[in-house]
């Protein structure tokens, strides 16, 4: 069960990484990425 999660951050890691590299104006992506990094910091 956990080798599933760790694919599933891992591909969404990757995506968000890619779109940020690509530059591609995503608003819903960058909301996302946000919020996930805010969290991150609260842990």
């Amino acid at each position: 069960m956990q080798s599933r999660l760790y694919i599933v951050l891992t591909v969404s890691a990757i995506a968000v990484v890619s779109f940020l590299i690509l530059g591609l104006p995503n608003p819903l992506l960058e909301t996302r990425g946000e919020s996930r990094t805010i969290s991150q910091i609260a842990d």
